[in-house]
């Protein structure tokens, strides 16, 4: 048993399929939530609730932080600005290791730092800032990907914590901030291919194939991903549980565009995704989660449709559909193209942000980012520009994308983020 104390703020899909998982690995672990009945599932679990944030700090190691927003981040170190009795900052045990492991901006970090050392006089206190990939099924069993930076006396003593949450557990160098501009990077490929997957999904049975194969061959070929193999089987399911919600994705790719701003790259892709989730939350959705935002444009549909779609005949079960019918090949041809364009913003975006592109490549390879295109194709991208133009199969993989969007809206799809892909092949290699 880890004689080590962990307090964690936040409990929800995440934070609490952490500290549930600490607890099987014998940690004691106490937990704070604003929502109740997060703290019960702790407790029946064997953990210890915690009325307020600073409970949660009392006594502990490592204060584990995971909840969605930066200004809630704020409120469980410092109170909301009317309360500061109830947070953690100050009551923290000596030397304690405080670990952010919410999805943040990079500059956040120096700003927690500062208001620790001039605001609550704890210079004493290890801030580290750690956050993590892989969703909620990772966090339940422990094989999340964590990106930590921080001072290393404060990551020796968080160790033990970050390496049972983790599969893989990154050591970002430069300080603080550094992990979450990592994650940010990284994300900029999920938070592209999770809402193309929802409007290729939407395309598919939108044109009449059974979804089931469609999903069978994207995934044996050229346009695989980790987030089509995570996402698109909860689509095919007709389930409604949340893993992901929306806002989740929503921040994210907010973070990276304001941050795309500071460094004066573009990020035609994630602006486009970003636009996106906003849809889906005026659409109501805020609550939902992120596979099923395919509603926007099947919005006459039910909830299960592209389940319904799973039991349709393999008319098309070999891609060899005749003329303008959308077939199984062109939907593995959107993937493709989109999933190469978005290797491109990605690395360009984490050259202009400062880190270590061969370090990134190693990452997003092993994490959610990966997919087919950005493990073979990157590569032969040349730096400081990672253009399309240095891929040899770009114009093909170009040319395929093209057609398979002009049969798309010949049957008036929509299909935003594939588009802004088409665009950026266009900007990088011309007329092809």
């Amino acid at each position: 048993m880890s004689t080590l104390k962990v307090g964690v703020a936040g409990l929800g899909a995440m934070g609490g399929g952490m500290a549930r998982h600490l607890l099987k690995k014998e940690f004691h672990v106490t937990g704070y939530d604003v929502y109740p009945p997060s703290v019960d599932k702790l407790v029946e679990a064997g953990g210890v609730a915690a009325r307020t944030a600073a409970e949660a700090a009392e006594n502990v190691d490592v204060l584990l932080v995971m909840v969605i927003t930066p200004a809630q981040v704020s409120t469980v170190l410092f109170g909301d600005g009317t309360n500061r009795a109830d947070a953690a900052a100050a009551r923290l045990p000596a030397n304690a290791a405080v670990v952010i492991s919410s999805t943040v901006p990079p500059q956040f970090c120096h700003e927690l730092r500062q208001r620790l050392d001039d605001e609550v006089k704890r210079p004493d206190v290890y801030l580290l800032d750690c956050p993590v990939s892989g969703g909620t099924p990772r966090a339940a069993d422990g094989t999340l990907s964590i990106f930590g930076s921080g001072p290393a006396d404060g990551l020796a003593k968080a160790q033990p914590v970050l390496a049972a949450l983790s599969a893989v557990l990154y050591t970002i160098p430069g300080g603080i901030g550094s992990g979450s501009k990592a994650k940010m990077c990284h994300q900029v490929l999920p938070e592209a291919e999770i809402a193309l997957a929802n409007e290729v999904m939407a395309l598919a049975a939108r044109a009449g194939l059974n979804t089931q194969t469609v999903f069978d061959a994207v995934q044996a070929g050229e346009g695989a991903s980790w987030i089509n193999g995570n996402r698109i089987p909860h689509m095919l399911e007709g389930d409604k549980t949340v893993f992901s919600a929306v806002p989740n994705s929503q921040k994210d790719s907010s973070i990276i565009v304001n941050h795309s701003r500071t460094v004066h790259f573009p990020v035609f892709l994630v602006a486009t995704a970003e636009q996106v989730y906003q849809a889906s939350i005026h659409a109501g959705w805020a609550k939902d989660d992120d596979s099923t935002i395919w509603r926007l444009y099947l919005p006459d549909r039910a909830f299960d449709y592209i389940h319904q779609c799973t039991k349709r005949s393999d008319s098309d079960s070999d891609g060899s559909g005749k003329g303008d019918a959308i077939t199984v090949r062109d939907i593995v041809d959107i993937f493709a193209g989109a999933h190469l364009a978005t290797a491109a913003e990605a690395m360009g975006f984490t050259e202009a942000s400062g880190l270590d592109t061969t370090v990134m490549y190693d990452i997003i390879s092993k994490a959610a980012g990966s997919n087919w295109q950005f493990v073979e194709n990157v590569p032969r991208m040349k730096k400081p520009t990672w253009s399309l133009r240095d891929v040899p199969s770009a114009p093909e993989v170009g040319r395929k994308l093209r057609r398979a969007l002009a049969k798309a809206n010949a049957i008036g799809a929509s299909l935003p983020v594939a588009t802004a892909a088409l665009q950026l092949f266009q900007l990088h290699l011309g007329a092809f």
